[in-house]
C-alpha cells in the first residue's frame, strides 16, 4: 500500500470515528474537543519555539561568558542557568559543531575560546 492510499484510509477512519462521536454526543462536545486539540497543538508549538529561543539565548550568554573567561565549571554553569549539566555539555557540543572552537580550561576553571586557551 502506497503512502497516498494509507493517508486516504486514515482520513476515512477518522471521518467515520468523528461521525460516530457526533451521533453519540452531539455536535457541541465534538466542537469542544476539536478546540481543545487545536489549543494543545498551539501550546506545543509555542513551547517548542520558546525552548529554541531559550537555547539560542543560552548559547549567546555562554559565548559572552567564555570571552570574559568566567563561565565556571559545567556544574556551576548549569546551576547559574537552571539547567542540567548534561544540557550544558550538549549545548557546548552544538556550539563546537557550528565552528566555534570552545574549550574548557582546567587552570581557569572556565570555558574559553581557542585564541584565549591556556
Amino acid at each position: 500500500m502506497n503512502k497516498y492510499a494509507l493517508q486516504k484510509q486514515k482520513i476515512r477512519y477518522f471521518k467515520l470515528k468523528f461521525k460516530i462521536i457526533i451521533k453519540t454526543f452531539g455536535e457541541l462536545p465534538c466542537f469542544c474537543l476539536i478546540l481543545y486539540l487545536a489549543s494543545s497543538a498551539i501550546q506545543f508549538l509555542l513551547l517548542a519555539i520558546m525552548n529554541k529561543f531559550q537555547k539560542e539565548t543560552f548559547k549567546l550568554r555562554l559565548l559572552k561568558l567564555a570571552s570574559l573567561k568566567s563561565t565556571g565549571a559545567p556544574a556551576e554553569l548549569a546551576t547559574r542557568f537552571e539547567i542540567s549539566e548534561r544540557s550544558v555539555k550538549r549545548i557546548v557540543k552544538e556550539i563546537r559543531e557550528n565552528g566555534t572552537d570552545l574549550r574548557y580550561s582546567q587552570s581557569r576553571r572556565s570555558y574559553v575560546t581557542d585564541e584565549e586557551y591556556q
